[in-house]
């Protein structure tokens, strides 16, 4: 039977990267929201080039929101993985 292994120190530093990644999404997806309402509530480029802004940031939006939950989504499941990989290590160590 063939060995499985995993490097958990990178594994976990992918998970860090992708938690990072998520952690900025978010950050971006608030600006955009905040960009979203000030073209909402003001005149700021006319009426013509507010509004096309603020569809296409509307556009982006979620995009953007669903791209930071999948990450941090990706991040959870990474540092699962090496959880369970150490459990059964541990499991087969006892045994």
């Amino acid at each position: 039977m063939a060995e499985v292994y995993m490097d958990k120190d990178a594994v976990n530093g992918i998970a860090e990267g992708f938690d990072t990644a998520g952690d900025v999404l978010k950050a971006v997806n608030m600006s955009l929201e905040a960009a979203i309402q000030l073209m909402n509530s003001t005149a700021f480029v006319g009426a013509v080039g507010g509004a096309a802004i603020q569809q296409y940031l509307s556009m982006v939006q979620p995009r953007v929101e669903r791209l930071s939950a999948t990450c941090t989504e990706m991040s959870e499941d990474l540092r699962q993985a090496v959880a369970l990989r150490e459990q059964a290590e541990q499991a087969g160590d006892s045994i």
